[in-house]
């Protein structure tokens, strides 16, 4: 019997699926600040991503003439939402819907391997609810990322599930690849989650001495890589960018998640995991069963058992032990919490059963939805903020009404936080490499904050934004060039908890 294809096999559950894309569609409006419905998502990362990228499409070069550690590829897909909306995040929020609905049909059909079409259903309503306790406002390189994994554990499931299983069909293989070599070019620790699940397939390959199979998997993987690494690399050699692209992204990179001592590697690890523990204690158990119980019970490939477990380890000890950590980098971990909610229905499943009813499901979807609004609650703003009648009371818009009576406004922002979104809300584009200030300390990239010095000193920009929590800030208070240059225009005490620098002091500065 041929083999369904996703589409047809999407086409047969189409019910469920409307009822999923029209859910999808207004979660994401609700729970992401990078839906119309917010004037601004303000978060500091997301406008990096959209700033570069918006250098990057009206003609700077990565890495040369606009600066991040981040990996090409995220700024890229943020340069293309630029292409659509200048000044907003509609062409963003467009994109990442477009990603949701992807990760939300690919939820239901992994479930499917397993489950009747209504647990599956539930399955796909149940998970955004716990991804958005890490998702923050929306757009981060890890939600992308989450994607991306998502699609290659149902391709991996679905070759693990037979025992008997002895080739894999390249085409799949060829996907694998793409998706490793996106990941690889927007955040590389995290290409780790396809290693054990590949050598597993190849392994298996092999094993049954399927040579021409493991071959032609094996070219597939690297014609797939070599999709999204050649067109990226074509561009920074071209533009002379390749060895600072490399020093940035591979070597800065490195000396940033460097790793600690052995006992304070395990002190970190341990207080990051009961963190994790304490803010979702549900979710992190779901995750556990869905990590290594889930394997042991319902992979049937002796070797895919071992292989998914390993993935999920790994995948661990990448998040969790480096000496740098962010409060949203457990969401990439939360990919477990589906084969968790596999592993549970097909337990309960035994004592309920579940029949189609159209209300029933659209009951389902309905509630699942206000949860996640009742979550978010709207990023605690008002009915006069979301409807534009007045702006938020926050310092990118306070400032922003000073820097736009100035044509053609340059910045340049000494910190992080609230200022980097400045630039998105005013439309300015870049004019030099270091406009925005990534949290990297002097002694691990000294050329930063010296760069950012001579353009005070030259007064190579109209504007300057500085919080008093910026890694920098004693420097540039104490520069004398800083203040015989430029002067205080406009102070914003933040007392908003968002960020935790709730007691931050943001200052505007104007070229004399």
């Amino acid at each position: 019997m041929k083999e369904k294809t996703i589409f047809q096999e999407l086409a047969s559950d189409k019910k469920y699926i409307i009822i999923l894309s029209i859910f999808t569609f207004f979660f994401l409006f609700f729970t992401s600040k990078m839906s119309p419905l917010y004037p601004i998502n303000e978060w500091s990362d997301i406008n990096v991503y959209f700033n570069i990228g918006k250098a990057a499409m009206e003609g700077r070069t990565l890495y040369t003439e606009s600066f991040d550690h981040k990996g090409p590829l995220i700024f890229i897909i943020y340069g293309i939402g630029y292409l659509i909306s200048n000044s907003t995040f509609l062409g963003v929020f467009i994109i990442e819907l477009i990603g949701w609905l992807i990760l939300i049909y690919t939820i239901f059909l992994t479930a499917r391997i397993y489950l009747q079409r209504e647990f599956s259903f539930i399955i796909s309503l149940i998970v955004p609810a716990f991804l958005i306790k890490y998702t923050h406002t929306g757009g981060s390189a890890e939600e992308f990322i989450l994607i991306m994994s998502v699609v290659s554990l149902y391709f991996f499931y679905r070759f693990f599930m037979d025992e008997n299983t002895t080739v894999h069909n390249p085409k799949y293989m060829f996907l694998h690849g793409i998706l490793f070599s996106m990941v690889f070019f927007i955040k590389l620790n995290l290409v780790i989650f396809w290693v054990f699940p590949i050598l597993g397939i190849l392994i298996c390959i092999l094993i049954h001495k399927e040579y021409k199979n493991l071959l032609h998997n094996i070219l597939s993987f690297i014609l797939g890589v070599f999709v999204i690494a050649v067109p990226i690399c074509l561009y920074l050699y071209i533009n002379n960018a390749l060895t600072e692209a490399f020093n940035v992204y591979i070597l800065l990179n490195m000396k940033y998640g460097s790793p600690l001592s052995a006992s304070d590697t395990m002190n970190h690890t341990f207080m990051r995991t009961y963190s994790f523990f304490r803010n979702d204690i549900v979710g992190f158990i779901i995750m556990s069963i869905g990590a290594l119980y889930f394997p042991i019970k319902h992979i049937k490939n002796k070797i895919g058992k071992v292989s998914m477990i390993l993935c999920a380890l790994s995948l661990f000890f990448i998040l969790f032990t480096p000496r740098t950590f962010h409060f949203y980098y457990p969401l990439s971990f939360y990919i477990f919490i589906i084969p968790g909610l596999i592993s549970i229905s097909l337990f309960i499943k035994r004592y309920v059963y579940i029949s189609y009813s159209g209300k029933l499901l659209c009951l389902f979807a309905t509630l699942a939805l206000l949860v996640g609004i009742s979550s978010k609650n709207f990023f605690g703003l008002g009915g006069y903020e979301i409807t534009r009648q007045i702006d938020p009371n926050s310092p990118e818009f306070q400032f922003s009404r000073i820097i736009e009576t100035e044509k053609n406004p340059t910045l340049l922002n000494l910190g992080s936080g609230y200022g980097n979104s400045i630039f998105t809300i005013c439309n300015i584009t870049p004019n030099v490499k270091y406009f925005l200030t990534p949290n990297i300390y002097y002694n691990m990239y000294p050329q930063m904050r010296d760069e950012q010095t001579k353009y005070i000193e030259n007064k190579e920009v109209d504007f300057i934004v500085v919080d008093n929590f910026s890694f920098n800030y004693q420097h540039f208070r104490n520069l004398q060039a800083f203040k015989e240059n430029y002067i205080l225009m406009d102070t914003f005490v933040n007392k908003r908890i968002v960020f935790g620098d709730e007691f931050s002091t943001y200052y505007l500065y104007r070229k004399r």
